[in-house]
């Protein structure tokens, strides 16, 4: 039984070249030992005596559980599972070694969670840490992550769904579930909190599509907010884009009298072409500025406060129970109307499903272009007419 003075150096390049498997003992934390297999799977083991009986804890695995993490995990199961007084009778270095556990507190482990995975791995970062930080923050912020229950979990999204936010319950049960999980695999805890619960609520589709009235009265009242916020529920319309992807759009972006949306900025992570009409490019020019941006407030970043902007369109146009995205419905099913075909529409509106699938959407490159432009444009003489709009 081999007895080293433990790093995370040494515990990556030790190997086992014998045919039975052998245990590395830390001499930092008595007991604490690298079990290596003759395949050289290592495993994180605890020895001890509380009862004269030799006693193993399995830990983990490693790289999952690393070095430091393997010992804060040792300390803690000497702590809770030797009986009282057994560390100072027969091992009074280790109790040198054992202070209290490392908290891990939510609000910081999930700061954690945003920059280790979240922002590599997600397109909806920002949402996710928002609705958090708006529903969860409050109740667990600074509560120990090893602390907090399946009980704790089902309380807090009761109160979420008490509050009449139904589909807020359902979206930060997702996020913290994936949270919870990514903490699993760090070792961070044993089990998720969330495991076994499903989503607090039923989700219902949302199948809002303006009434031909309603838009009238929108459009009508955009000419009454801020700027650029009037241009740019319009140009939602008018478009059928994403709210981000309008928000965010730059004059470098156009080309041609054709919006070229990057990869980057795609919820599908594919370059999407929009072409501009006339009624479209209208809206835009009123905005030129010295700005890259074409919708900003202060010419540095894209505009923002939309919930403050939202309300006020509301009161203007006494238009109500509706959502910017429902805008994007209303441009599908009003050009849905007028005739175009399906699958052009979701051209339009950049999305993959439709009816060129399987192999035929593998060899079909044809970015239909010109029936998109041919589309948009009969959708932006309705609205112009409709509306009346100069």
């Amino acid at each position: 039984m081999p007895r080293l003075k433990l790093t995370s150096a040494a515990v990556e390049k030790l190997n086992n070249s014998n045919d039975r498997r052998r245990e590395f003992f830390d001499t930092l934390l008595p007991g604490l030992a690298l079990r290596i297999t003759k395949r050289n799977c290592k495993t994180w083991v605890l020895f001890y005596r509380p009862q004269g009986k030799l006693t193993r804890l399995t830990l983990g695995r490693y790289p999952v559980l690393t070095l430091s993490e393997a010992r804060d995990k040792a300390r803690l199961a000497l702590q809770e599972q030797l009986p009282q007084g057994y560390l100072q009778q027969h091992a009074p270095r280790a109790v040198m070694l054992l202070p209290a556990p490392p908290q891990r507190i939510f609000k910081e482990s999930f700061a954690e969670y945003i920059e280790r995975y979240a922002k590599l791995n997600t397109r909806t970062w920002k949402q996710t840490e928002g609705v958090t930080r708006h529903r969860v923050f409050p109740h667990w912020g600074h509560k120990d992550i090893t602390t907090i229950r399946k009980s704790d979990v089902v309380l807090l999204l009761d109160g979420i769904i008490e509050d009449g936010a139904a589909t807020q319950a359902n979206l930060t049960f997702a996020h913290i579930r994936k949270f919870f999980n990514w903490c699993v695999e760090r070792a961070y805890i044993e089990r998720s909190p969330c495991e076994g619960l499903k989503l607090p609520t039923k989700t219902i589709s949302r199948d809002r599509v303006l009434a031909d009235d309603e838009v009238k009265c929108i459009w009508k009242a955009c000419d009454s907010l801020t700027s650029p916020f009037g241009d740019l529920i319009k140009v939602l319309l008018l478009t059928g884009q994403r709210r981000s992807e309008v928000a965010e759009m730059c004059w470098d972006e156009i080309s041609d009298n054709v919006w070229i949306i990057p990869k980057a900025r795609t919820k599908n992570n594919t370059v999407h072409y929009v072409p501009l009409t006339d009624f479209v490019k209208h809206h835009l020019d009123k905005n030129n500025n010295l700005s890259k941006l074409i919708f900003t407030t202060n010419g540095e970043t894209p505009v923002s406060g939309f919930s403050k902007m939202k309300d006020r369109l509301d009161e203007l146009s006494s238009v109500t129970e509706w959502r910017i995205h429902d805008l994007r419905r209303t441009a599908a099913t009003g050009m849905a109307r007028l005739g175009i075909a399906p699958h052009i529409v979701e051209k339009v509106l950049n999305h993959k499903s439709g009816e060129i699938r399987g192999v035929a959407a593998v060899y079909n490159r044809h970015t239909y272009i010109e029936e998109c432009q041919n589309a948009l444009t009969a959708w932006s003489s309705h609205i112009k007419l409709l509306t009346q709009a100069e």
